[in-house]
């Protein structure tokens, strides 16, 4: 701890906003996601039937719940304006355009971006057997430290003040996060509401929601 400028409080709140944000998602019927680059995203819920799953095994600093929502209730357009697993979208190409994911109950129904990197994304989803054009996983981090993202992930996923939205295939999304196929794509600084009660604001955790709830 000492060499790193964190509190013991700041480290300990991290598996407390996890073990709240599982419980609110399990009786919730759906949550928003948007940012200022023009993210408007839904994913479902449904009171129960989204399979959710606690992140908390990669200490200190992370912290996840993993919600693999639910198909049918699961639309909008995502904007991924951080880096992908997989190199689709690698962090040294984050001045490129940013991908644009448009999604109707659950997959995708349309892509844009650079030529390069909307290749990439078009050969990703292709690829998979079958295709990996299903919303997997939304993954809502619990922590707001910026030493989190110093470690862990050498493709630049999983910071602090995002969200990470995967496209894959897998078909036991019931009972496992990850199918042959998952890729997370990082969406920056976005405002996440859940039934209407704002727990991101801008890619930072509010935990005055904790109280209010």
């Amino acid at each position: 701890m000492a060499e790193w400028d964190v509190s013991a409080d700041e480290i300990s709140v991290i598996p407390k906003r996890t073990k709240w944000l599982l419980n609110l998602l399990k009786n919730a019927e759906k949550g928003h996601i948007t940012t200022a680059a023009g993210t408007d995203f839904t994913f479902g819920l449904e009171k129960g039937k989204a399979f959710l799953v606690p992140v908390l095994g990669i200490i200190p600093f992370y912290g996840e719940v993993a919600v693999m929502p639910v198909m049918e209730s699961t639309s909008g357009v995502f904007i991924i304006d951080g880096p992908t697993q997989g190199d689709v979208r690698p962090s040294s190409e984050l001045d490129y355009e940013p991908l644009r994911v448009t999604v109707e109950k659950g997959r995708v129904v349309d892509v844009s971006g650079g030529k390069v990197q909307l290749k990439r994304m078009k050969d990703y989803i292709s690829r998979g057997n079958p295709p990996a054009d299903a919303v997997d996983e939304v993954g809502i981090l619990t922590t707001t430290l910026k030493e989190n993202d110093m470690y862990y992930w050498s493709d630049g996923t999983h910071h602090h003040d995002r969200v990470h939205i995967a496209l894959g295939n897998n078909v036991r999304r019931d009972v496992v996060v990850h199918g042959l196929k998952h890729m997370d794509g990082e969406v920056c600084k976005p405002t996440i509401s859940i039934d209407g009660l704002v727990i991101i604001k801008q890619g930072i955790f509010q935990d005055n929601a904790m109280e209010g709830a």
